[in-house]
């Protein structure tokens, strides 16, 4: 095939090759100050050289390693039968939990010196004119029973009214074998009184058993023991 020569003067190949068409100029290379200091150091002794500390280090990310999936999280315990507890969080997500490794957290606290080890003196609450006791909370120590500077009866009482004015309202087939249960353990617990800073009912059929401390909510001395014994004996069971 033959090339097309062309001799008009104007297109850019001809002015090419009459040498009027230049080139476009190449702009200067910016170099980094880091690439400057490196140049500049290059010409003086090693001894004058600027130390490595002042240069950036490249920050080196190792990836952790993923746990197996059958074991907790520490890769201690095997995730399978009953060693594995499923608990609903209150956003509804289900998680998979290793009861060795809860048994073991709590083992830890229980051996492990309470907060507080000396019991608080009994303070009196504004509205109702009583004294709050003190009572064991676990790992925290001796607190005041009650929350938010209110006695025992003044927390609950609010809770178990609401709920018999519930109870009211229900109908006949509302009203379950465990709705009623439930309605009478409240009344019984309105019945209470302080005793010693602690809630009292005073017509418990035995203080120091299961239904005192359960369906009429006594916190007397005996009462408690014998909590504190049932968790014990569970905690061993389990």
């Amino acid at each position: 095939m033959t090339a097309i020569l062309c001799d008009c003067g104007d297109c850019r190949q001809c002015r090419r090759a009459m040498g009027f068409d230049r080139p476009a100029p190449v702009e200067p290379v910016k170099l980094s100050e880091s690439t400057l200091r490196l140049l500049a150091d290059l010409d003086k002794p090693k001894t004058e050289r600027s130390e490595s500390k002042d240069r950036p280090k490249a920050v080196v990310r190792h990836r952790p390693t993923a746990p197996r999936r059958d074991y907790c999280k520490k890769d201690l315990h095997k995730m399978e039968g009953d060693n594995v507890r499923v608990a609903t969080r209150p956003n509804g997500r289900v998680t998979r939990e290793c009861r060795e490794c809860i048994r073991d957290r709590m083992r830890a606290q229980r051996g492990a010196t309470p907060r507080v080890t000396e019991k608080p003196t009994p303070v009196p609450w504004v509205e109702c004119g009583e004294l709050i006791g003190a009572r064991r909370n676990g790992y925290a120590g001796w607190v005041l029973a009650g929350s938010d500077g209110k006695c025992e009866l003044c927390v609950d009482r609010p809770k178990y009214e609401a709920f018999l004015e519930k109870y009211a309202a229900m109908t006949s087939e509302e009203r379950t074998d465990k709705v009623r249960s439930a309605a009478l353990k409240a009344r019984k617990h309105l019945s209470r009184i302080l005793k010693d800073g602690r809630a009292y009912h005073p017509e418990s059929p035995g203080h120091g058993g299961g239904q005192s401390y359960l369906k009429y909510g006594c916190r007397c001395e005996p009462c408690v023991a014998w909590k504190t014994e049932d968790n014990r004996k569970r905690r061993e069971a389990s």
